[in-house]
């Protein structure tokens, strides 16, 4: 845990944070405009010099580690939270008051001995970022906590923190994982000589959906009550629109409208549908395709006059072939199928 720390400290400090690594929910805030931020105030903050374990705790199925981390020309608290599966599901900085400690960096407990404690982070909340792109500050202990840690631990752990007996009352977790408290006004976004060139160019990830381009025979099998489904024969057309930067498709009947996309800037895909009754939703996939499929989730979506939650997965089965699934998740957290769309390619 102490290298896994350390490693994901210096990619915020680089800019080179990795999606991969961190949940769904955290993916969403995890903005380049984000990494940006956080990367230029980090960075200030000079090389690494001492990483200090201070106190761990368990809260609403995450597990949390407070780190002090000390810089050449600064020093940090850093808190990380990883969900059940080892993905991080929050990570926050704020900056410290104090004199840097200058020892070198070694995730071995050999070198505790040698190495300073660093100061103990204060209970104040201080947003480390820039005004235009803030993370909220890390969770934090009790003042006793904070002492009791301060006194006890090396500055490295002699044991992994996950094993480090917990003291503390947690305040508590924040209801959102890296939550931009105060974001750049469109107008500033619209300025920001690096986003410019995102606006117009050409987006190279719709690139990938190219296939979908043409005329497609549609299977509309709907779902009933009752369990037997209803089946219609329909036909879907796609087409890129708004000069590339989206796909559009529409059925035969022109009831049922669906615009996909991919968001350079949000760094996640998007889909938009639109039907005769109406209904309407918007819905976003930060995992992006995988295995010939692509998953989208979001709410509120609006259909016979009430809110639900959606999904919408597209399936490309292979050549000339692909599907569509839409589900409603019921209060019990099952999903349930209410239609399901086979295309085949006309050649």
């Amino acid at each position: 845990m102490h290298r896994r720390v350390i490693a994901e400290f210096r990619a915020w400090q680089s800019g080179k944070v990795v999606r991969a690594a961190y949940t769904t929910r955290a993916r969403r805030a995890l903005t380049p405009a984000v990494q940006k931020s956080v990367a230029k105030t980090l960075k200030a903050l000079g090389p690494l010099t001492l990483a200090t374990y201070q106190i761990s705790y368990h809260k609403d199925d995450d597990d949390f580690y407070l780190y002090t981390m000390t810089c050449k020309n600064g020093t940090a608290s850093m808190g990380i939270g990883f969900a059940h599966d080892g993905e991080i599901d929050f990570v926050g900085f704020r900056p410290l008051a104090g004199d840097n400690v200058q020892a070198r960096v070694d995730p071995s407990p050999s070198a505790a001995a040698a190495a300073s404690a660093a100061p103990a982070p204060s209970t104040t909340t201080s947003p480390l970022a820039s005004p235009a792109a803030r993370l909220e500050s890390t969770p934090k202990p009790t003042p006793a906590a904070v002492a009791s840690a301060a006194s006890s631990p090396p500055a490295v752990a002699t044991s992994a923190p996950s094993s480090a007996p917990s003291t503390a009352a947690p305040s508590p977790k924040p209801t959102a994982a890296l939550r931009i408290t105060d974001p750049p006004s469109l107008l500033a976004t619209l300025a920001d000589p690096e986003t410019r060139p995102l606006l117009g160019g050409p987006i190279r990830q719709l690139t990938q959906i190219g296939w979908m381009q043409g005329t497609w025979n549609a299977r509309d099998i709907r779902y009933r009550v009752s369990g037997k489904p209803a089946i219609a024969a329909n036909t879907f057309v796609f087409a890129y629109t708004m000069k590339g930067r989206w796909i559009f498709g529409t059925d035969g009947t022109l009831t049922d409208f669906i615009y996909l996309s991919y968001d350079p800037l949000g760094e996640r895909w998007v889909l938009v549908q639109l039907e005769k009754y109406p209904s309407y939703g918007l819905w976003t996939s930060t995992d992006g395709w995988s295995g010939g499929r692509i998953s989208f989730e979001g709410e509120p979506s609006s259909a016979l006059g009430r809110f639900f939650r959606r999904r919408f997965t597209l399936i490309h089965r292979g050549p000339g072939r692909m599907a569509i699934v839409a589900e409603e998740q019921r209060p019990s957290g099952e999903w349930i199928t209410d239609e399901r769309i086979e295309l085949s390619k006309e050649s």
